[in-house]
């Protein structure tokens, strides 16, 4: 027997929690499940985080195909570090091929919307807008438009 039981959450480390919500909310339409303040022992002895680090959060629920209810199904906590004296650092842009580089995947509706928003708020496309042909992929995602989006701070999320 396995000693997980089931998947609870992925978390991001994010430069601004306000930014990221415009992102994850506004853009992606995906629903904020609770907001929450960490703090105390338990920040740096968890994280590795400096004594004296808060951190800020928020859950973004992600939807389960077929499921119907977006809240009852895995999150994406997203996590803005406060660090005594320090500021915050610059957010790394790996590109999608290198090694440790990731991406969370979210099927949308109306993806040139999505993509416009997301170049309205000089977030972007990281390549282009493609269509899965025959040759590429086999059964159900033939004829899907994909395409990589850059988050605020710059995470990779594949919108289909």
């Amino acid at each position: 027997m396995s000693p997980a039981t089931a998947y609870s959450h992925t978390g991001l480390t994010v430069r601004s929690l306000a930014a990221s919500l415009r992102f994850w909310h506004h853009c992606l339409g995906l629903p904020v499940q609770r907001r929450f303040t960490l703090s105390g022992p338990t920040v740096p002895t968890t994280t590795g985080a400096p004594p004296g680090s808060v951190i800020h959060a928020a859950h973004v629920a992600l939807p389960i195909p077929g499921a119907g209810n977006a809240a009852a199904g895995p999150t994406l906590e997203l996590l803005e570090y406060e660090i005594p004296g320090r500021p915050h650092a610059e957010p790394i842009k790996p590109r999608a091929w290198e090694i440790g580089a990731a991406h969370v995947a979210v099927r949308v509706e109306g993806l040139g919307g999505v993509v416009e928003r997301a170049e309205a708020e000089w977030w972007g496309v990281v390549g282009g807008v493609a269509t899965f042909g025959e040759e590429e992929v086999e059964g159900q995602l033939r004829g899907w438009r994909v395409c990589y989006l850059r988050g605020p701070d710059g995470e990779m999320v594949e919108v289909m």
